[in-house]
């Protein structure tokens, strides 16, 4: 043990937690929940914790505060060692330990909620948390030791995150059973047919996929019969599920737009998939004793349910 950790006032667990609950609110106001002794007591431990290391770990932005590359190293630092400490108080009390998977809205729900069980095992039966969270914010949260596991597309995973391939997300037109077409399109123009007639929702603008449709709308020169806009699949899915409209959805969307739904293969009018990956931080999965192999397991059960 470096002797010199203890040798001088300014290092507590008390402090290292302040400046975590600083980093993860954003500000020590927000932190401090509007008590101002608190954020005086926050501001004051953190400059204790500046001086014992010798490191700025914030710095003032006019009226906020910025942590630096210093700050968000300590950062994970201190949430890696709690952590572990966390793990053991678990394990000295024979309690399960959390593990926490992340992705996308629809991910998690389509796909991670069915494998639960499965992905408890692979584990070592912990109490999973899943979060919902955007690609660039679970990327981050696996830089920082909030997430173990993220479910992700491979195009925005970058090189300094591992990941085992879960497999390709299809997609398909899904419709009411009442508004159905007795076949399936087999050309452009059968295609152009049914989108202009059938009621559809959508995707608002910006996303991939609402490029993709889009993209190939024009290039069957149709124009859909769109009757509503969503912000999220999850969304759209409910509103297949009442009846009312069809949408074009993964294809783990098949329950979620309930059972008097039809799943029409897109072919003839759009070709567009996504790979997901498992993605982990290999040091950061190690400490809590996973693997590759682990990750791997975890994919399973992912394509399993999907």
């Amino acid at each position: 043990m470096n002797k010199e950790l203890f040798s001088e006032h300014g290092l507590s667990l008390d402090r290292l937690k302040s400046f975590l609950d600083v980093v993860e609110a954003g500000s020590i106001v927000k932190a401090a929940a509007g008590d101002t002794n608190r954020q005086s007591q926050y501001s004051r431990q953190i400059k204790e914790l500046e001086v014992f290391f010798g490191a700025e770990l914030t710095k003032r932005r006019g009226r906020r505060i910025e942590i630096t590359e210093e700050g968000e190293r300590l950062a994970r630092l201190i949430r890696g060692a709690f952590t572990d400490l966390a793990d053991f108080r678990a394990d000295s009390k024979n309690e399960a330990r959390r593990a926490v998977i992340a992705g996308g809205a629809s991910v998690i729900e389509w796909m991670v909620a069915p494998a639960i069980a499965r992905c408890r095992a692979v584990l070592g039966n912990p109490l999973i948390e899943t979060l919902s969270m955007r690609s660039t914010d679970v990327v981050r949260a696996l830089d920082d030791g909030k997430v173990d596991f993220g479910i992700l597309r491979e195009d925005s995973i970058p090189t300094s995150i591992q990941r085992v391939e879960v497999g390709p997300l299809s997609y398909r037109l899904f419709v009411p059973a009442k508004l159905a077409p007795k076949s399936t399109p087999r050309s452009g123009a059968a295609w152009d047919k049914l989108l202009s007639q059938l009621p559809q929702a959508r995707l608002l603008g910006g996303g991939r996929l609402r490029r993709a449709v889009d993209e190939a709308h024009q290039a069957l020169a149709c124009r859909p019969n769109i009757i509503a806009e969503a912000s999220s699949l999850l969304q759209l899915a409910a509103m297949v599920k009442s009846g009312q409209c069809a949408a074009i959805l993964p294809h783990t969307a098949r329950l979620a737009a309930g059972e008097n739904s039809k799943a029409i293969p897109l072919t003839r009018f759009l070709d567009y998939s996504r790979s997901l990956c498992v993605a982990y931080k290999p040091t950061a999965i190690a400490r809590r004793g996973w693997n590759e192999q682990t990750a791997a397991q975890l994919a399973e059960c992912l394509r399993a349910a999907s």
